[in-house]
């Protein structure tokens, strides 16, 4: 609780970079009767800048969001080599509060002004609340507690920024609540920034995309 502490109220390090195209967004959403399931390229359906080296790639990622998660009696730990954790409803992978340094992502890094950068590998994702994702009305949805940003791999919605001190239920150490009989996280401004831990179990498949797709050489310039 101690980093919650430090990060309550400081917003990450964001900067305009420079403006890139790559390709269309693209995602395909289908079901079976234990999962929606994610066919994404990881590119977004917003402006593209460049804050750091690195320029996003079309990627070929299939993620498996469990229909009717069940909740662990121990939640699954999401530590500092977890990269994604979850998916935004653009189709775009959520990542998890550490970088590669094992330091804190949104500070250590800069980000761009949708909360967002790529890595190395063209992995384009979210550090934090994605501040230019619009429902399909064109209305921003990251800043608002109640609408959904996203789906966590263990199968729970994501809603946009909650003020963890001042949201009601409380939010929990895994950035979530139960609200009227259904469980969810919250996007917050202090860390973890999206999950602490999984509350219910998360399909392994979806942790492996980026190694997998690495090992099929989907990373060739």
């Amino acid at each position: 609780y101690e980093i919650q502490e430090k990060t309550y109220g400081l917003w990450p390090r964001m900067a305009k970079g420079d403006v890139y195209e790559v390709s269309k967004n693209k995602v395909q959403i289908t079901e079976n009767e234990k999962y929606m399931i994610f066919v994404t390229n990881n590119l977004p359906d917003h402006i593209l800048t460049k804050t750091n080296p690195n320029r996003a790639r079309s990627k070929n990622y299939n993620f498996y969001i469990p229909k009717n998660p069940k909740l662990l009696e121990v939640p699954y730990k999401i530590t500092n080599k977890t990269q994604e954790i979850g998916i935004a409803l653009n189709g775009v992978v959520i990542a998890g509060p550490f970088d590669s340094q094992d330091k804190i992502a949104p500070y250590n890094r800069v980000v761009d002004e949708c909360s967002s950068h790529s890595d190395p590998q063209g992995m384009y994702h979210y550090h934090f609340s994605p501040l230019c994702l619009k429902n399909s009305s064109g209305v921003k949805v990251g800043i608002s507690p109640l609408n959904q940003i996203g789906w966590s791999f263990d199968g729970f919605k994501i809603f946009g920024l909650a003020d963890r001190k001042k949201h009601m239920p409380i939010i929990d150490n895994c950035n979530g609540h139960d609200h009227d009989g259904e469980y969810h996280y919250h996007a917050t401004i202090d860390y973890p920034f999206f999950m602490g831990c999984f509350k219910a179990h998360p399909p392994s498949s979806n942790f492996d995309q980026k190694q997998r797709r690495k090992k099929m050489k989907d990373y060739k310039d």
